[in-house]
């Protein structure tokens, strides 16, 4: 408790003007009322030893303590006390919910995206090896008939097969020396694989194998066979082609909407995704399913149009239509008002887009700030608390008293502020 003001007042009347007091007079100077002169210093012999000089005691603390002392009684007397109470009121939700149609600005825009998009399946690739052989018949002057899938055996022991009937015309006498019958035919290897590929040979039947004919029938090629193959190809699906038709048709749907964004009427203007509508114009990819190949090309050309509208409209008749639903007896947390967008309709002709709006805000009932102030005049704060626990409105509440010496709250209702919470 701070002392009494009284008490302060008598301090004040008996503090000292000078508190300079001698019990002596001061070196150097004669006592009032002497008229004698000083007498001349004798000069004394130096002391040995001189003894350290002690100074007064400082002052300033002195001063200090009393000029707070004053500025303490002074400001008991002269500064009037406030208090401040900040109210954090029970809020309750409300969630309304409206259809409107508001004007809106038509916005078109083209475009066209493309891209190289993978194959995503392998398949085994596999291919015979094939090529021409001459067979020659020096075993007899008979012709020699060979059915088709007939075998021949290279020297290195890869099989072909030729593929129709031929016959090998018989050997024929030229001056006493017997001259093979040729036909020339084509062979296929009879597996696939890139061993087939094998360069010129001789070949011979192993079906005359054991007899006289095993070696005077035989065959020979002069270039290399080719063809053969046996490898895992990549290759293009319809779903491929599904799937770049789809990722062309989002991406180019994101690309509109930037382009969009950047013709925007100034003013607070927004577009809805639900207000965006796409027409795909054309898809093309240079590429049909069944192509082996590990990628290939495809594009997406596209119309857009969407409607904008200024959000700011919305929200001015969102804040209105709210104002209009708020119970009697309640206020409104303007700052609490949260907007939610859905597209019912667009009309593109008369240019209107018809919204559903979601709102919700908060609302908390009026507190009468004067009877509160008048009910807790010249109170302490554990009684103004209690006094405020009896308001069903208030959440909870904050109590400051200023200066920090005051115990109570001030006399006069103008002296005491109230302020209310929302955050």
């Amino acid at each position: 408790m701070f002392p009494p003001r009284n008490f302060l007042i008598q301090c004040l009347l008996v503090m000292p003007l000078n508190n300079k007091v001698f019990d002596v007079a001061p070196p150097n100077q004669a006592p009032s009322g002497s008229t004698k002169e000083p007498k001349k210093e004798e000069k004394k012999a130096p002391e040995r030893e001189s003894r350290p000089r002690v100074s007064a005691p400082s002052k300033i603390p002195v001063i200090i303590a009393g000029a707070a002392v004053l500025m303490m009684a002074l400001g008991w007397f002269l500064i009037e006390p406030k208090a401040e109470i900040e109210i954090w009121p029970k809020t309750e939700l409300i969630n309304l919910r409206v259809e409107t149609e508001i004007p809106g600005e038509v916005l078109e825009v083209t475009k066209s995206v493309s891209g190289n998009f993978p194959s995503s399946t392998t398949k085994l690739k596999t291919a015979k090896a094939s090529g021409m052989i001459r067979v020659y018949n020096a075993y007899s002057t008979n012709s020699q008939p060979l059915i088709p899938n007939t075998r021949f055996v290279s020297g290195d022991g890869k099989l072909f097969r030729i593929t129709e009937w031929i016959t090998v015309p018989g050997a024929r006498n030229e001056g006493g020396k017997l001259v093979p019958g040729t036909v020339d035919v084509a062979v296929t290897a009879d597996q696939p694989g890139e061993d087939y590929n094998i360069d010129a040979s001789t070949f011979s039947l192993p079906g005359l194998v054991g007899t006289a004919a095993y070696t005077a029938i035989y065959a020979k090629s002069s270039e290399a066979m080719s063809g053969g193959m046996s490898q895992e190809m990549s290759q293009i699906t319809q779903a491929d082609i599904d799937k770049a038709e789809v990722e062309l048709t989002n991406k180019s749907r994101e690309e509109s909407k930037a382009a969009l964004e950047e013709i925007l009427p100034s003013g607070g203007y927004i577009i809805l995704d639900e207000a965006i509508d796409q027409k795909i114009t054309g898809f093309t990819p240079l590429a049909k399913a069944g192509d082996e190949d590990s990628e290939f090309f495809a594009q997406v050309e596209s119309q857009t149009k969407a409607m904008a509208f200024q959000k700011s409209g919305v929200e001015d008749f969102a804040k209105t239509y709210v104002l209009s639903q708020v119970p009697e007896g309640k206020i409104l947390n303007e700052s609490s008002i949260r907007v939610e967008y859905t597209r019912e309709d667009m009309d593109i002709e008369k240019g209107t887009i018809t919204l559903t709006l979601q709102i919700t805000a908060n609302v908390y009932s009026a507190i009468d700030e004067q009877a509160l102030k008048e009910a807790v005049v010249n109170k302490r704060p554990e009684a103004i608390t209690g006094i405020l626990r009896g308001y069903s409105q208030i959440a909870k509440a904050k109590v400051d008293l200023w200066p920090f010496w005051v115990e109570e709250s001030p006399s006069k209702p103008e002296r005491i502020g109230i302020k209310i919470m929302l955050d």
